[in-house]
Formats: C-alpha cells, sequence, structure tokens
C-alpha cells in the first residue's frame, strides 16, 4: 500500500511542476522582443590601461554568451597581459545591470626583465550596459573585472575598471 501511494504522489509530483505549463499560452514581455531583435552585440572596450574587442550573443533576456580579446600596457618596467576569453553574463533585473564571468587564456609579462606566464584565466565581471537612444543603435558598458590567471610561472590578478562603447549587428 505504501508503494502504490508513494507512486501517486510521484505521478501527481511530475505532472503539477513539470507538465504544467504545457497548454498555458506565453506571454513575451518588451524586453524578450528586443532581446529577439538585437542578440548580437559588439564593443570596443577601453580601461585604463588598454583595450579590447568583444562579441556578445543574447541566448534569451537574461543571459548572454560571447567572447573577448584585449590587451593591457601597464607601463615601461611592467609590460602587459594579451587575454582571449569566454565570456557568459546573467542580467537579473533586465538588460541594464549585469553580472559575468570569462573563462580564457592570458599571456601575462610583468617585466622587461623576463618574467612571463602563460596560464588558464577566470574573470569575474560586474556592470550596467546603458542602451543610448534607439534600442539596440548605441550602448555604453561600465564595468569592473578581475582577471584571476593561474599559471606555469605563478598566479597573478589585478582589478580592471572599463568603458566599452558598442551597437548590435
Amino acid at each position: 500500500m505504501k508503494k502504490l501511494i508513494l507512486c501517486l504522489m510521484l505521478i501527481i509530483f511530475i505532472n503539477t511542476f513539470l507538465f504544467s505549463n504545457e497548454d498555458e499560452p506565453t506571454e513575451i514581455s518588451q524586453n524578450e522582443k528586443l532581446t529577439e531583435l538585437y542578440i548580437n552585440w559588439i564593443s570596443g572596450e577601453l580601461n585604463m590601461a588598454g583595450a579590447g574587442f568583444r562579441y556578445e550573443r543574447m541566448l534569451n533576456s537574461k543571459f548572454s554568451m560571447g567572447t573577448i580579446v584585449y590587451f593591457q600596457f601597464y607601463g615601461i618596467v611592467s609590460i602587459g597581459d594579451l587575454g582571449i576569453d569566454f565570456t557568459t553574463r546573467f542580467y537579473p533585473a533586465g538588460k541594464i545591470f549585469y553580472i559575468g564571468v570569462d573563462i580564457g587564456f592570458h599571456f601575462v609579462i610583468r617585466s622587461i626583465f623576463g618574467w612571463e606566464n602563460l596560464g588558464f584565466a577566470i574573470t569575474p565581471e560586474f556592470g550596467v550596459k546603458i542602451d543610448v537612444g534607439k534600442p539596440g543603435d548605441f550602448f555604453i558598458d561600465i564595468g569592473i573585472k578581475t582577471p584571476q590567471v593561474i599559471g606555469w610561472d605563478g598566479y597573478s590578478t589585478a582589478i580592471v575598471p572599463y568603458i566599452g562603447f558598442g551597437g548590435s549587428l
């Protein structure tokens, strides 16, 4: 008898929670309509020490994936950082505020005297993307990222504020 009751409860649970939205019409928000129209975003980014290029594809109104390539120049004694990353972003409240993480490879040259580090990088980031004018024409992306490079010759990190300018394709 217990097995029968458990089986019935399992069937009710599956039917209630997994198949409950099959016949209900879905309502598309204004934000999702814009996401369908403007799903490919490109931008150039500048920070205090370098520049980069980002491509972002919206998967739905809250998630995006893409890539970024950038170079940072730190000065005469400390050379720079070349990074190639795969990016993901989550927009919890629509299309303005985001949190994200970049995963990729970085080549860090910290000294003209030879210290180099080639390694795997995880870069958490957060910021805001402000659409200026008509939706999809032009946006400003302001954020902070912190690349964490774990490489052959050690660990390196930085705090990098950046600003990006771009639009949709």
